[in-house]
Parts: structure tokens; C-alpha cells; sequence
């Protein structure tokens, strides 16, 4: 399913009515009462479709209101949609919770066509919710048409493109692991086998974090060395708050997988993964920067493939961000789009989309058009008896 920041129960067709019937939840209280019936959805999308993430992220956001719209098939919870409105340079804007991150707003990452009568009801719902000028979601690029025609009749629609939120995607073969390896190139998996062999010759273990103990211990030191690498490029301690938030629902619910590497009997690597249904999506990554120079992490994510091939994952979702490692791995990109809608009868909305649609397009080609010139102009001429 392909709907911003909604998580489905599943695809089967839903019964007529308009998502507008449904009561979208607008506090803390509400969503604390309702998290229990969310948390039974049987097919969650990924590591942050459930309320654990929702409700820590809430936490951590005081200045954005939950507009958490249920939608029921007859009595039964059939899917979630965990909206917010924030306040944005004057404008209210309707988004997912998370920000803007496609694992956020369209998770699901099903390549299925989204039923329709599910697609009209969460447009109607984008439609009942008051006191927003601009929804702001991002998308699977390819898989989101039925949605992006029907948002188009609640506002004007701006898509923006923006290559770092493409998602790198591993997919399995139908040969398995080792069809997937040999489809890499030569000088890939030579690189893999002298990281390889760096690693196994400091006495390495390879193993998966069993216990509840086990698990938290490696989960700590692995956001201890995340936050380490990127100290001072912001403050994480929110985004861990909610990523452990995560963990914990994914543990209950048997679908974690953290995987450790040691080497030389001390912590080297880790990495987490939750898997939802026949995907897995690696949530974080990191290493000790002591045993860098071993290339710990490479060695580690190719390691952990080969097992999540193993136990019937058939897809790997390894995140956005423009990564080498990433580019190497993955067997295709997933284009995720970013759609601006400003709500009809909105001075802000059109505003906005004037903006989005008009004014930063230019200025981007501008810009473009400056930097090209830049780089053709002559070097200057010396000037005669300066100084060299």
C-alpha cells in the first residue's frame, strides 16, 4: 500500500464510506486509549508504523498536534492513518509524524496497487480534517498515481524531486543469497574478501542478540556509537528516544533482529533490523571507530543479508541517505517524491504552492545556470609587477 503514514491490516477491498465518518483522534489521552487496538494490526509496515513510535515522537514534538485518523471496515480497525499539523513559518501544515522521511509518511512500501475505495476515504479524511493550509507527505514515486489523482481535488499539487530520499532496496533473486552475490561486481566482492579476511584474522564472532538483556545492552552501545560519529552535527537524543521506542514494540512483537559483531572478544559492530512480514528494514547501523580500520561494518550488513536471505526475507530496505556502501549493495532505488498540496481556499496554501511549484524551481535553475558559468569563466590575468 503506497498512503502517506498509514499502516493497513490488509489489502482486501474495503466496504463504501467516507474516511470523514471515521473520528480522527487530536490528543495524547485518545491516542493512549486507542494505541492498544493499533498495536493488534496484524501487518504493521515498517519500523515506524506502530503507536510506540507515534506516541514517543509526540513526546518529543510538544508543538505538534496528533491528527490520527482510524479507518474501520464495518467495526473492525482496518488501517491508520498518524497524521500531525504543525506550525511552519506561519503556515499550519498537515505531514506525517516523523518529518520528512518516507519511512515515515508511506511505508508500506507494497508494490501492490493501493485499493481505490481505501485511497478515496483517506483523501476524504485529508479533506474533513480542519485547520490545515499545506499537507506536506512524501511517496513511493511509481506506486502512488490513484493517490496523487485523488489529492489533486483537495488542493493545488506540487511534486518535488530530491535524490537523497530515494530508499536503496536489496532484493533477493529468485537463486537466493548467492544469485544476489554473484550479480555484484568483481571488484565488490574482492573488496569483500579482504575486509573479510582483515576481520576473521582478529577473532571475530558473528551472532544475533537473543535475550531481552542481550538485546538492550547492544542496542545502547550501538546509539552510543551512532551519536559518537555524528556528535555535533545535531542532537539525537529525541530520534533515539524514539528509535528505542520502536525496538521495544518490534521486540514484542518478534520481529527484531540485532545483529553483533565482536572482534578480538570486544564489541565491534552492530546493527538493527525489523522485519515486517517478508521485508526487513535495517534501522541503524554503526561501529566502534577503534576497529575502523577493519571495515567492521561492511563486513558485518553483508553478513547480515546473507542470514535475513536465509530465514525468508525476500527484500531489504536499507533507508535513504547517499551512501557509497549503500549504492554497492542495493539492487535498485526506490524513488520517493515529496508532494506539496495547498489546501483550496487557502491564501497560505496557494502561497505555498506558488512557492514550491514556481518561484523555487527558478531560483533553483538560477543557481544551476550561476554555478556552470562559474566554472567556464577564464582564470583572471595576472596584473604586471604584483607580486606573484
Amino acid at each position: 500500500m503506497v498512503i502517506p503514514g498509514w499502516h493497513s491490516a490488509g489489502a482486501r477491498r474495503l466496504r463504501p464510506g467516507a474516511a470523514g465518518g471515521s473520528r480522527v483522534l487530536t490528543t495524547a489521552a485518545e491516542l493512549a486509549e486507542f494505541a492498544p487496538e493499533w498495536a493488534r494490526l496484524p501487518d504493521l509496515a515498517n519500523p515506524f508504523s506502530g503507536p510506540a513510535f507515534a506516541t514517543a515522537w509526540l513526546a518529543g514534538h510538544p508543538e505538534a498536534t496528533p491528527r490520527v485518523v482510524p479507518l474501520r471496515d464495518g467495526g473492525r480497525l482496518a488501517a491508520v492513518a498518524p497524521w500531525c499539523i504543525v506550525a511552519e513559518g506561519g503556515k499550519r501544515v498537515l505531514t506525517g509524524m516523523g518529518g520528512n522521511a518516507a519511512w515515515y509518511h508511506d511505508p508500506s512500501r507494497d508494490p501492490r496497487a493501493c485499493p481505490l475505495d481505501l485511497v478515496e476515504r483517506v483523501v476524504a479524511a485529508v479533506k474533513a480534517i480542519p485547520g490545515w493550509d499545506v499537507a506536506r507527505f512524501c511517496l513511493v514515486g511509481p506506486d502512488a498515481a490513484a493517490l496523487r489523482a485523488e489529492l489533486g481535488k483537495v488542493g493545488w499539487v506540487v511534486e518535488t524531486r530530491e535524490a537523497w530520499r530515494d530508499s536503496s532496496l536489496v532484493e533477493m533473486p529468485p537463486g537466493g543469497w548467492q544469485a544476489y552475490w554473484e550479480s555484484r561486481s568483481k571488484s565488490f566482492r574482492r573488496k569483500h574478501r579482504v575486509a573479510r579476511s582483515r576481520v576473521e584474522s582478529g577473532g571475530c564472532r558473528w551472532f544475533e542478540a537473543q535475550d531481552l538483556q542481550d538485546c538492550m545492552r547492544w542496542f545502547d552501545r550501538v546509539l552510543a556509537w551512532h551519536g559518537e560519529r555524528l556528535r555535533g552535527v545535531r542532537d539525537w537524543s529525541d530520534v533515539h528516544r524514539e528509535w528505542r521506542a520502536s525496538v521495544a514494540e518490534a521486540r514484542e512483537r518478534g520481529e527484531l533482529h540485532l545483529f553483533c559483531l565482536e572482534v578480538g572478544g570486544e564489541p565491534a559492530a552492530g546493527e538493527v533490523v525489523i522485519r515486517r512480514g517478508r521485508r526487513a528494514f535495517a534501522l541503524l547501523h554503526a561501529f566502534d571507530p577503534a576497529h575502523a580500520d577493519l571495515s567492521p561494518g561492511f563486513y558485518l550488513t553483508n553478513r547480515n543479508l546473507e542470514r535475513l536471505c536465509e530465514i525468508g526475507c525476500d527484500s531489504v530496505d536499507l533507508g535513504p541517505g547517499d551512501f557509497l556502501w549503500k549504492d554497492r549493495l542495493r539492487t535498485r532505488a526506490l524513488q520517493v517524491d515529496q508532494i506539496v498540496i495547498g489546501r483550496h481556499g487557502s491564501l497560505r496554501g496557494l502561497a505555498e504552492a506558488g512557492f514550491e511549484g514556481v518561484i523555487k524551481p527558478c531560483m533553483s535553475r538560477l543557481r544551476a545556470t550561476a554555478m556552470r558559468r562559474a566554472r567556464r569563466a577564464p582564470p583572471e590575468e595576472p596584473i604586471a609587477g604584483a607580486d606573484s
